[in-house]
């Protein structure tokens, strides 16, 4: 397979941006300048926004230029080829330097005050390492069609194994879409995988807490494509005709609960429970099975959660 070099964007070394917010794009002429306009009217102003363009076919490109033409705070990179969405995402990771970062999917958009609310929490809170918002649906036409209902990563009890083994049975990857800071960020931020946000999100679980606003500030667009295995598949790997097999979602989760930063004992404590409950929830098997018995299976593993979590106490 032929290596792909990713260019590093023209932007000053003399730059000390307090956030970077990352805007992975392919394909996404219709809803793209949307997303850009959202952050123009942020009212915190001291932020860089780098657009990575995967190397999109249609009018993405010139839209792009278009809308961020003489704003400096916004930084156009397009990529030689389709890498991927996860591989966009680590790209966008790499290029930041600040001591915070965010990415924001390019048909969606955000509120005015998304970036001050968030960056004010995490610097009056330094035990906070992420902070998110509440959601809104949007269709294509950018109406609200209804509301995201988040059970809050912020309220998870427990240490850090407790929030880790619920984070897996919440899969409440809205978590990752607010700010976060740099440094608890792994250099590969995400898997090329079916459900890769789902991984990352509960190893930052494990790292440190989440903040949540009760606000609506994230927009979060529905439309039909989004919804297409084919389509969805190319977003993610950058090629077409892939087939959405959550095994390697399965085999990416055992994996990085190895690479969690926690002693060996540790790990063999709750390695069994942990591996229970990835398989339980995402393996192929299983979902065809929870598709029949789908609310039967989600109170047999909350019900295994409890029984293991409480008798051990904060942990």
């Amino acid at each position: 397979m032929a290596s792909i070099v990713c260019y590093r964007p023209a932007m000053s070394p003399h730059r000390h941006d307090r956030v970077v917010v990352g805007i992975p794009v392919h394909n996404e002429e219709r809803f793209v300048v949307d997303c850009i306009r959202s952050m123009q009217v942020q009212t915190a102003g001291d932020f860089l926004c780098l657009i990575s363009d995967n190397a999109s076919t249609d009018g993405t490109e010139a839209a792009c230029r278009a809308a961020i033409a003489g704003d400096h705070r916004f930084v156009y990179v397009r990529q030689p080829v389709n890498i991927g969405s996860s591989p966009n995402i680590n790209f966008l990771r790499s290029q930041s330097e600040s001591p915070y970062f965010a990415w924001i999917g390019s048909h969606d958009r955000v509120q005015p005050r998304f970036l001050e609310r968030h960056l004010g929490l995490l610097d009056a809170n330094p035990a906070y390492a992420v902070s998110y918002t509440y959601w809104e649906w949007i269709d294509a036409d950018g109406r609200v069609v209804g509301r995201e209902p988040i059970k809050g990563l912020g309220e998870l009890w427990g240490g850090r194994w407790s929030r880790y083994l619920w984070s897996i049975e919440s899969a409440e990857v809205g978590g990752l879409q607010g700010v976060m800071r740099r440094e608890i960020l792994p250099e590969r931020l995400m898997r090329s995988c079916p459900g890769c946000d789902h991984v990352l999100l509960s190893t930052l679980v494990f790292k440190s807490r989440f903040h949540v606003f009760p606000e609506r500030l994230y927009q979060a667009r529905r439309f039909v494509e989004a919804n297409r295995p084919a389509d969805y598949m190319e977003r993610i790997t950058g090629r077409r005709g892939g087939r959405r097999d959550l095994s390697e979602l399965v085999t990416a989760y055992m994996e990085e609960f190895e690479n969690l930063p926690a002693p060996a004992h540790e790990k063999d404590r709750w390695r069994g429970l942990a591996h229970w409950l990835i398989r339980d929830k995402f393996a192929p098997d299983s979902r065809r099975w929870h598709r029949k018995f789908g609310v039967t299976a989600t109170v047999r593993r909350m019900r295994a959660l409890r029984r293991w979590l409480r008798p051990a106490g904060p942990f």
